[in-house]
């Protein structure tokens, strides 16, 4: 007797909701319902500052400006680890929230076993430019060129069709070889200067539930004066950062020359998606379907284990906050 598939849903968020919604969804679904899913979002609707759940605002923050401007950015504790970063409209959001039975049996539900696999589950998708180094997803630039190109900005806007036809022939290549070059030493190569495009966190259930949620903002374009203001340089910081500047240690997404558009990206993520749905690695016990924002909202006022919340910058106390809800 064949066993019922694990139900994967893909939900795609409206641009610009707001990244609170966002949190509270992804919670709600985390801790409240029994299927899966994976969440996307093409930008939130204001810049905020997201704080992970241990985090300490004298720490990460630049509490003086923040408090100036607590009525423009608000700031969002969110219920999972890692730092603290800036979101806003330029900002694209992916979220696994998934049962163990939809990874591989010998990946265990631990933060670094997870965000290895959900390296090879991008790989594809970025390209080989791409790696998870530490625990931050990263782009090789070459050394040498990035030495002479610092002055340059170059607009993702200009990138051919001819890119995006390249592209997806790669993540079509790069999903059927499995002997593709991946790193997991996760040690610098001084050929090439490694950027942050990509922040992670996890949150891992126990129990019988065998549940996690692994989630990343991804940086289409960001502002240095915003981010350079928000936060400060933490003391605790991955070790290939090497003391440099917001500007220095990120790169844009537009600026990788891999996507034409937000729309592409989010396009490929999909088409991975669906390509591992019909592989072999989940097409035996998983069905994908799509749900909407308003039909998952249910699981958010049930859930009364709210991690997500609003705090102030000084004492990180939670605070009230005037949001759009649904």
């Amino acid at each position: 007797m064949t066993s019922a598939k694990h139900l994967l849903k893909i939900i795609k968020l409206p641009p610009q909701t707001p990244l609170y919604q966002y949190l509270l969804l992804e919670e709600a679904l985390l801790r409240e319902s029994a299927h899966s899913y994976i969440i996307m979002l093409n930008g939130t609707n204001r810049e905020c500052v997201v704080s992970g759940v241990g985090n300490k605002p004298h720490e990460w923050l630049n509490q003086s400006y923040l408090h100036e401007n607590r009525q423009k950015i608000p700031i969002i504790k969110r219920y999972t680890g890692g730092g603290s970063v800036v979101a806003s409209q330029d900002t694209l959001f992916v979220s696994f929230v998934l049962s163990k039975a939809l990874v591989p049996q010998n990946v265990e539900l631990f933060p670094r076993p997870i965000m290895k696999w959900s390296e090879k589950v991008y790989k594809p998708v970025f390209g080989e430019q791409f790696e998870l180094l530490e625990y931050d997803y990263v782009w090789k630039c070459d050394a040498h060129q990035e030495e002479h190109s610092t002055k340059r900005h170059v607009h993702g806007a200009g990138i051919t069709d001819s890119v995006r036809e390249l592209n997806e022939d790669l993540l079509e290549k790069e999903f059927f070889d499995a002997s593709h070059n991946m790193k997991h030493e996760d040690k610098p190569d001084h050929s090439f200067v490694s950027k942050k495009f990509g922040g992670n966190a996890q949150y891992m259930t126990g129990g019988k539930k065998q549940r996690f949620c692994h989630h990343t903002s991804f940086l289409w374009d960001f502002n240095p004066h915003t981010m350079n203001s928000c936060l400060v340089i933490p003391s605790k910081k991955p070790d290939y950062r090497d003391n440099r500047t917001h500007d220095d240690f990120l790169i844009r997404m537009k600026d990788m020359q891999r996507f034409t558009s937000r729309d592409h990206f989010f396009e490929l993520m999909e088409r991975r998606f669906r390509e591992m749905a019909n592989g072999d690695e989940w097409r035996d016990h998983v069905e994908m379907t799509e749900e909407t924002m308003e039909d998952a909202w249910q699981y958010v006022e049930k859930n009364t284990m709210v991690g997500t919340r609003y705090i102030d910058p000084l004492t990180g106390e939670k605070i009230e906050w005037e949001e759009e809800y649904l």
